[in-house]
């Protein structure tokens, strides 16, 4: 079986300062790559029916760029218009309806994984969001508590608790069913929260309200590290 792929690429990386000047974080360098480029080469792309990558701030660039390096790649770009008022819940329902398969992989543009951690994703069964122990859970991260058996996510929050273990980042594969649910759920809200919602905000809302059952692979620092700032970059020990 394969899966869509969708990359979030539209924001503006403001955390990274002077390297998003001129060009979209989703180009922004790791050991001499940009990041689109590693997440790109990390895919089995035997398990991949399409690329979905969803552009914004400075977007010509992404595609251009891509065109040049992966020109055999089925690769589809849909622009978000109004990137400058809304954010990545907006965002995702840009590519919702090209999404054609049963279950899709969801991955922010600034999520750097190995091609292993890829594999694993993919080839789960069920929903699941890739997350880390090996790290100070703070707030503003997405802090899971989860089951000490299986895995099974009991609660996903932005702000800390003693049950706090993990943090999860922006991979994930995710049903159809449950991304259905996630469209009703957008569908609800007004106009106003659409435009400030994030994707992960959608997620957390049927995880809590016991709505849909999600999972978390473990990862760590070696497989798994998320390009926020420029810290981050020096800080990466992604094995690529």
């Amino acid at each position: 079986m394969k899966y869509d792929v969708v990359i979030l690429a539209a924001g503006f990386g403001s955390r990274l300062k002077k390297l998003t000047k001129n060009t979209s974080k989703a180009l922004v360098n790791f050991k001499r790559k940009p990041l689109l480029q590693i997440q790109l080469e990390s895919f089995d792309y035997s398990l991949i029916n399409k690329i979905i990558i969803v552009t914004g701030y400075k977007g010509h660039k992404i595609i251009s760029f891509i065109k040049k390096k992966f020109p055999k790649k089925k690769i589809i770009f849909v622009k978000n218009t109004k990137y400058k008022q809304n954010t990545s819940g907006q965002s995702f329902f840009f590519a919702y309806k090209r999404i054609s398969t049963k279950s899709y992989v969801h991955i922010n543009c600034d999520n750097l994984f190995t091609k292993k951690l890829f594999k694993k994703i993919v080839k789960s069964k069920r929903n699941i969001i890739a997350a880390r122990s090996d790290l100070k859970v703070t707030a503003g991260m997405e802090n899971v508590d989860i089951k000490k058996q299986g895995g099974l996510i009991r609660r996903m929050d932005l702000k800390t608790s003693k049950y706090s273990n993990f943090k999860a980042f922006g991979l994930a594969k995710i049903n159809i069913k449950t991304l259905s649910k996630i469209n009703r759920y957008y569908k609800s809200l007004s106009s106003d929260r659409k435009l400030c919602v994030k994707y992960y905000d959608l997620i957390r809302h049927l995880i809590n309200n016991q709505k849909s059952k999600f999972y978390i692979l473990k990862s760590n620092k070696t497989q798994l590290h998320e390009i926020n700032n420029q810290s981050d970059i020096k800080n990466c020990k992604l094995k690529i």
